[in-house]
């Protein structure tokens, strides 16, 4: 039996009543299809910081953030995809932060490298940026160093990205330097590391040290393998560090300077 044709163009960029029209639709149908569609809709009108009022305003964000909940990870992937461009808009992260927690526990419980970790990672990431919702995830740090050891470049680069957020926040700072990390952590400061990764590992070390100077913490509270004894000047990541100096990408080579001047 052929699909029923979606009423709109994926790319189309619709406007307040087709808008609604679409979100009733993706309320209303059971077909995998016509969900995947209109959520891709929704997804890319939601790269409109006007649309993505719009959706709020319309009762969309509850609309779109369900059908993360639904098991086939396709759907998943593009509730996700939505929410990340809706996550931009600060008032609708007020409304998202309660599936954060949802979204972290489909990250572990997905495919390594799968579509739903990456997008999913990239949400959290928004949600991330200001201090306001880091609190939620803060029984999550260990599993994001674990996932870091085990992931590819997209996953290493997200989780990057938030733990440094994280690392920013006071209030995060103390969790984030007690945990005890994987061996693996301070191969991410090898030469051989991808540019891109290697910037992000380098951008949380140096806020991380950054901190370590300007505060006095006790040497006692901390264990052994956490990631403060890895960022202090006798760590094993300074070492690491100060041999990138020769590295053959301008930009890695200019942040390690920088980073090394420290030292």
């Amino acid at each position: 039996m052929q699909k029923r044709p979606f009423p709109y163009e994926i790319d189309e960029i619709l406007g307040v009543r087709d808008l609604r029209k679409v979100l009733a639709l993706l309320q209303k149908s059971d077909d995998p299809f016509i969900q995947q569609v209109a959520l891709l809709t929704l997804s890319n009108n939601a790269n409109y910081s006007c649309n993505q009022d719009t959706i709020r305003k319309l009762g969309g964000l509850p609309i779109i953030a369900n059908m993360i909940n639904k098991t086939d990870p396709h759907i998943k992937e593009k509730a996700l995809m939505a929410m990340n461009n809706l996550s931009e808009n600060y008032e609708n992260q007020g409304r998202l932060q309660v599936y954060m927690n949802k979204v972290m526990d489909d990250i572990m419980a997905s495919n390594l490298n799968s579509a739903v970790q990456v997008v999913g990672l990239k949400f959290l990431t928004n949600m991330t940026i200001t201090n306001d919702y880091q609190h939620l995830l803060v029984n999550s740090i260990a599993n994001f160093f674990r996932l870091l050891s085990q992931g590819g470049g997209k996953i290493k680069v997200e989780i990057l990205k938030i733990l440094s957020n994280f690392a920013e926040n006071p209030d995060m700072l103390k969790k984030l330097l007690s945990t005890q990390v994987p061996s693996s952590f301070s191969s991410l400061y090898n030469s051989y590391v991808e540019s891109e990764i290697l910037i992000n590992a380098l951008t949380l070390f140096e806020i991380i040290y950054d901190n370590l100077r300007a505060e006095v913490f006790n040497y006692r509270e901390f264990n052994k393998g956490s990631l403060f004894y890895l960022c202090t000047t006798s760590g094993v990541c300074v070492k690491k560090i100060r041999a990138l100096a020769d590295h053959h990408d301008l930009l890695v080579k200019v942040k390690v300077i920088k980073l090394v001047d420290k030292f």
